[in-house]
């Protein structure tokens, strides 16, 4: 909900696994109150990234980073396109080049 209303779309990429692992640090396991902590997947996260409007991948062997790439650059578009972005960058080229034509006419008058 605080992701929807403050217009933030998730996009994760989960490297844990559902059995879990433990991490090391100093080459000791990370421990909280003498309990060793064991970190796995949490499944809510998809739905997460799915209802904030953004995607979930869980990793794999294959080159993942191009399918989050293009899904990323799709709703990037989809997002300009449906908020009515319009291209203007014709007025700022159409500025300048009537300056350069105003700076050779004042050179060659000069």
């Amino acid at each position: 909900e605080y992701a929807k209303a403050h217009g933030i779309k998730l996009y994760i990429y989960a490297v844990a696994t559902d059995l879990g692992t433990v991490i090391k640090e100093d080459g000791k396991v990370l421990k909280r109150d003498g309990y060793m902590q064991v970190f796995r997947l949490n499944s809510a996260i998809e739905e997460l990234a799915k209802h904030s409007g953004g995607r979930y991948w869980h990793y794999t062997l294959s080159d993942d980073i191009d399918d989050i790439i293009d899904a990323v650059e799709t709703k990037d578009l989809q997002t300009l396109k449906s908020k009515g972005a319009k291209e203007i960058f014709y007025i700022p080229l159409l500025l300048g080049f009537l300056s350069f034509l105003l700076a050779l006419y004042i050179r060659r008058r000069g």
